[in-house]
């Protein structure tokens, strides 16, 4: 497979990088200056992609992660399977769900924001408040994803930028949409019965439940007794 620069000049037609760079959105101008960091090589990112990270180091200093992902799922055509992950993408995005943002899919590669930290690392690791907060996302996730008629096969992927719950999985893990009997109450089942329900509290965990029975989610506050 191409390196990043070789992928990002082939994706915008152009055999110059800040060109591609600028037509893709992630420089304003093609005179900006940037440099390209690549994370090693193309890697399996489950079991439908190849996935390749770099970041883009911009003049000012900034620094903004990215990722590439290849579909190389033999289900069905590959055209196919990335037009349905796009779709679902996109008709998630539109509900309300915290989803990577994108700048190209096409020719059985996407491309997006690289979202940094795992959302059970980041959990683990909060204080009572930011604790308290992602709590809050990941059952207005549940709402958002029983909305959309779907009950993920699982819940390891979940990623956060800082304190929110962001879906990055459109494919086979995000299960079949359109069921209609999805509700947040069966979303939370089928996540207590996998082991990223470990990492929640039990105070925690009752709170998911009566969210889940409310059409609007209450905030959750954190009983910071329990640290004590």
């Amino acid at each position: 497979m191409d390196d990043v620069a070789s992928q990002l000049t082939r994706m915008t037609g152009t055999s110059l990088l800040t060109v591609a760079l600028a037509r893709l959105g992630i420089i304003e101008s093609p005179d900006d200056n940037f440099e390209i960091r690549q994370h090693g090589e193309w890697t399996l990112g489950g079991g439908e992609t190849y996935v390749l990270p770099f970041d883009v180091v911009k003049a000012s200093g900034d620094l903004e992660a990215f990722i590439l992902k290849a579909c190389v799922t033999m289900s069905r055509p590959i055209a196919e399977t990335l037009s349905t992950w796009q779709q679902r993408h996109a008709d998630l995005r539109e509900l309300g769900l915290d989803v990577p943002r994108r700048f190209w899919v096409g020719d059985g590669t996407i491309l997006e924001e690289r979202i940094e930290y795992s959302f059970w690392e980041r959990l683990n690791a909060a204080d009572a408040p930011r604790r308290s907060g992602m709590i809050g996302a990941l059952s207005a996730a549940f709402e958002i994803l029983a909305e959309g008629g779907y009950l993920p096969l699982g819940f390891h992927d979940l990623r956060s930028r800082d304190r929110d719950c962001v879906w990055i999985d459109f494919g086979q893990d995000l299960g079949t949409d359109s069921q209609s009997g999805a509700t947040a109450e069966t979303v939370l089942k089928r996540f207590t019965q996998g082991n990223s329900a470990r990492n929640i509290r039990p105070d925690e965990l009752a709170y998911l439940r009566k969210a889940a029975k409310q059409k609007n989610t209450p905030t959750y506050v954190h009983n910071s007794t329990e640290d004590m």
